[in-house]
């Protein structure tokens, strides 16, 4: 028997954590904060971490800087942008923030980082 009555919490939390996960994947370059995200989706900051949370582990702002460190891992790995524009191109206000976004999330500097995935590349066997 359907309560009609009763909202459908699992649906409206699909719902949310869909619009959420998409418009972070559209914009995550764009260097909004994640309130931002939640006026987009007409939720408060707090509901949409509560939310995010409670089907994730993560809050909604957690999210967002793991996608912005994914980014920056992926770039930096690939060791052929210059680190400030990378930092552009993920939204970052200046190659000094970036630096230090990275460095508090990963423990290493852009620069660090990028040496240190250069020495696990595999190595091009000469003839």
């Amino acid at each position: 028997m359907i309560d009609y009555g009763v909202p459908d919490k699992r649906g409206a939390t699909e719902r949310l954590m869909k619009g959420y996960t998409a418009l972070i994947e559209r914009d995550f370059t764009s260097g909004r904060p994640m309130a931002v995200y939640a006026r987009a989706l007409g939720v408060t900051p707090t509901h949409l971490s509560r939310v995010c949370r409670q089907a994730s582990g993560l809050t909604a702002a957690d999210m967002l800087t793991e996608r912005n460190l994914h980014a920056a891992r992926d770039l930096l790995e690939d060791g052929e942008i210059p680190i400030g524009q990378i930092a552009a191109m993920l939204g970052f206000g200046s190659a000094a923030y970036f630096s230090r976004f990275v460095l508090q999330h990963t423990g290493l500097s852009p620069s660090a980082l990028r040496a240190k995935s250069a020495e696990r590349a595999p190595r091009a066997i000469s003839a």
